[in-house]
């Protein structure tokens, strides 16, 4: 009889590695194919004026921060919903997805209106931008106006498709949006095939339509599911802002002020490392992504083992993650390291700076090796709704990074190695946390649960 129900219990595991693997790797390649057409489309408008494409660049890391930072309230609906369908509660979701929809349109439309009544104004005194330029931008800017909005219910969308496990369909639009997105800018852009030559506006219109095709083929794609919630009424807008304010920080905490604050300190190693360190993170961002796409899988399969109560289920989730995950980043960067030529060749031809990265990027690559500990935790941290906890820890560890980088750094003791070190230390350390308080929380509140800890 033992013996049957270990098999049995082989066998679920199989299955659940199975579904967790058809989850995310049309992630993956469906974030990879973006992150292509990202580079396509930025070199056919860096044939255009150099100081336009800057200002470009600088409009939209503003607005990637803010749809990033906003984008947790995605996220919320992406943990709270898995875990009603674990719970079967239909009614429920429906409640989720009613709310999330109300909150996003709430804000993106508050961002669109800023943007239009304002953005000259916030481009002068956040970018000091004048003349010319800042006609040119304050144009884009209006342009790009909606492009909250569009993200946040985006996310909403391949959010509800995850909870509905049909990643495949996200890949398979993100396909069709990106070459939309490449095919508009190059007609637009340069004025190809009789259209106007537009410049970095064409740009900015062929950012905005691809994502309103984008939308429009989710919005077919998810409409018996839409149909069902938004005869909801929004009752859990409260709850769900609540919940997305610990997940809002943790965002402002990774993004905006521990990665800005510590490459403030690169930045003062010169322009050469600089430079070196830019292309480095090109490759780690690459090498990292199957950890953040496993980590989406973590919120739909672990928040809905929460749902169920099924601690063997959030640990194989878990195990499986993480392992999936390492493996994954360890391919991925020995690939990049192998082709390591090839990969410089692709961003710079400056001397100095290829004379750098051989010694550069293995440090990256090697500390950052604690990357998908860091990440797997955070989400099943995130998934059995600890989030304020995780916020917690993370200010404390990165503030306290940050001070020690400071105080070597007064005392001329910083190298690019150390400094990195003390970066992945920081990773190191809430990783360790983070696992360490996982088990914990698991071992608290399923404590006759199956499954070894």
């Amino acid at each position: 009889m033992g013996g049957r129900c270990s098999v049995i219990a082989k066998e679920r595991g199989e299955l659940l590695e199975q579904k967790i693997q058809s989850f995310t790797l049309p992630l993956i390649a469906s974030n990879l194919f973006q992150i292509i057409i990202a580079q396509v489309s930025l070199a056919i408008i860096s044939r255009r004026s150099t100081e336009a494409l800057a200002a470009i660049a600088l409009i939209d890391g503003f607005l990637y921060a803010f749809a990033g930072i906003l984008g947790a309230i995605g996220l919320a609906f992406n943990i709270y919903g898995a875990k009603a369908v674990g719970q079967r509660e239909e009614t429920q979701l429906n409640d989720y997805l009613s709310s999330v929809l109300f909150l996003v349109v709430a804000i993106g439309v508050s961002f669109l209106l800023i943007f239009l009544l304002f953005g000259r104004d916030i481009l002068q005194l956040v970018y000091g931008f004048s003349g010319e330029l800042l006609g040119t931008a304050t144009l884009y800017l209006a342009i790009m106006s909606p492009y909250i909005l569009l993200t946040l219910v985006t996310f909403v969308f391949t959010s509800l498709l995850k909870i509905e496990k049909k990643t495949n369909y996200i890949l398979g639009v993100s396909i069709i949006s990106a070459l939309v997105q490449v095919l508009l800018s190059y007609l637009l852009i340069n004025g190809n095939l009789g259209f106007p030559a537009m410049g970095v506006l064409g740009s900015g219109i062929a950012n905005m339509l691809a994502t309103l095709c984008l939308l429009g083929i989710y919005g077919v794609l998810l409409r018996e599911s839409l149909a069902r919630g938004l005869k909801q009424r929004p009752r859990k807008r409260a709850f769900l802002l609540k919940k997305s304010i610990p997940l809002m920080i943790q965002e402002c905490f990774e993004g905006l002020v521990f990665i800005i604050a510590f490459e403030a300190f690169v930045s003062r190693l010169g322009v050469s490392t600089l430079a070196a360190y830019a292309i480095g993170s090109q490759g780690l961002m690459i090498a990292r992504l199957p950890a953040l796409m496993y980590g989406n899988a973590v919120t739909v399969f672990a928040s809905e083992a929460n749902g169920q109560k099924n601690r063997q289920k959030i640990l194989a989730v878990g195990k499986s993650a993480f392992a999936s995950s390492f493996v994954a980043y360890v391919g991925i960067a020995s690939l990049i390291w192998g082709f390591r030529s090839a990969f410089f060749q692709l961003f710079t031809t400056d001397v100095a700076v290829l004379d750098l990265l051989p010694a550069i990027l293995p440090i990256m690559l090697g500390i950052m090796l604690v990357s998908p500990l860091y990440e797997i935790t955070k989400y099943l941290l995130q998934s059995l709704e600890c989030s304020r906890m995780v916020c917690l820890l993370t200010g404390c560890v990165n503030s306290l990074v940050l001070m020690g980088i400071t105080g070597f750094w007064s005392s001329g003791q910083l190298n690019f190695f150390f400094l990195y070190c003390l970066y992945g230390l920081n990773f190191l350390i809430l990783g360790s946390f983070f696992a360490g308080l996982f088990y914990w929380t698991i071992k608290q509140r399923y404590p006759q649960g199956k499954g070894r800890l």
